[in-house]
Parts: structure tokens; sequence; C-alpha cells
């Protein structure tokens, strides 16, 4: 058995096109058989969204949610989350998260908050998008 690791920065880019779409849809299926591992990150939530009530929730096993700057995209990660978008107390938590905390969904469904720290100083350096200081 062999394992694939397919990973997409800017999920936006495949989720908005109907051929991107179908590419992550092929890897979800291809993972029961294969292995397969996509990993999917965007900046918003809303980025997840097909249609005004269609999401890519059903292909993807585990979800991470890190702090949010607004209450609507709070919300639509709750609702990704499979919590209730409407209880105030779970979106100012979310709002509230720094560095490296996020609420994390399993493959079973199961949601708990979590801290992700890098234990190796240069994988965060190897991996940051953020650009260096001027």
């Amino acid at each position: 058995m062999r394992n694939i690791t397919s990973s997409f920065d800017e999920g936006w880019r495949l989720l908005g096109d109907a051929v991107g779409r179908s590419l992550l849809a092929s890897l979800q299926r291809m993972g029961r058989s294969e292995l397969a591992v996509p990993i999917i990150s965007t900046q918003l939530v809303s980025d997840t969204m097909l249609g005004e009530r269609s999401s890519i929730e059903n292909l993807v096993g585990a979800t991470f949610a890190f702090g949010m700057r607004s209450e609507a995209e709070a919300a639509r990660a709750l609702a990704l989350l499979g919590l209730n978008a409407e209880d105030a107390r779970l979106r100012r938590r979310l709002l509230s998260f720094d560095c490296g905390r996020c609420l994390f969904r399993d493959h079973r469904g199961r949601v708990e908050a979590i801290k992700v720290d890098v234990v190796v100083p240069s994988l965060l350096r190897a991996f940051s998008t953020t650009p260096p200081p001027a």
C-alpha cells in the first residue's frame, strides 16, 4: 500500500472551479483505497462554499478552524465543523483564538479546541507564507 499526500495552499483556486472540485473529489475517493491525503488550506471559510447552502464538508475528513476575524466567518467555521453557528459563546471563543489555537474536528466528527506548536523552528520558516519583514 502506498501513501499519497497532496497539499493545496490557497484552496479557493481549486474550490472555485468545477475542474478543481472534481480533482478534489477524485482525491478524496482515492483516499479509501490508496491512502491519499489531500490537504487543503484557505484563508476564508466562505471559500469552501460551493453554492448558497453547499460546501465541501462531505469531502473533508479532518478540519482545523483557526482564529477568525469576523463574526460571519466564525459562524461559517462553526457550521463547517458541525457546531451551532448561532452560539455567540462559541463564535467569541473562535474570534479570541491567537496564533496556533484552533477548533479541530476529526474524521469521526469529534470537535475539540487544540493548540498547534511547531517544535522544529526550521519547519515553521520553511512552510511560512508570511513575507519577511522589510
